[in-house]
């Protein structure tokens, strides 16, 4: 998919868009920036805002919620960042991590912290978010802290505008072929 393309498709929501446009780095002279920010707008809609209605849903009826963000980038190809598939590797220390002492650390926090919820135990502050990296350090974080490592102002705006307005954005680029690879 162009930048030409991913443009016009943040352009389904007229003058409103131009704003999360910028936000995502939407720009029609700048491919890379238009695919990593039309990507991270498909996490942000599906996962990120999704997750934190959840949360606060579960919140609302008093219940314990322990969020965690997993921010220690992928051991073997570190420049993949962080995402969602480093989790369980970590999770569960099947895989030789002593060339990445980070990586090392934050495998054996997260398993003690994973430990201990399954026990029965807080895992952390049910008030705040752990962090589970980067660079092999794991700490809580308040919501500034949150705010600070995830997106939240882009899925703020992306609330304000409405969700089942972004999703028509949504739908036309999950339509598209979209990699940093085409």
């Amino acid at each position: 998919m162009t930048a030409q393309s991913i443009c016009e498709r943040f352009n389904l929501l007229g003058d409103e868009g131009a704003a999360l446009k910028a936000l995502y780095g939407i720009y029609r002279d700048r491919p890379t920036s238009c695919k990593t920010g039309a990507l991270d707008l498909l996490h942000d809609v599906r996962f990120g805002i999704a997750t934190e209605d959840i949360a606060e849903q579960w919140r609302g009826q008093e219940r314990r919620v322990f969020r965690y963000l997993v921010d220690e980038p992928n051991p073997w190809q570190p420049s993949s960042r962080a995402h969602h598939a480093v989790d369980l590797p970590l999770l569960f220390g099947g895989f030789d991590l002593g060339f990445n002492p980070g990586a090392c650390r934050v495998s054996s926090e997260m398993a003690r912290r994973w430990i201990a919820f399954i026990a029965g135990r807080d895992p952390w502050d049910a008030g705040f978010y752990f962090a589970f990296g980067p660079l092999g350090c794991s700490v809580g974080v308040d919501e500034e802290g949150f705010a600070a490592r995830r997106r939240k102002r882009h899925c703020d705006a992306i609330r304000a505008l409405g969700v089942e307005r972004v999703d028509q954005v949504w739908m036309a680029l999950a339509k598209g072929n979209i990699s940093l690879d085409n």
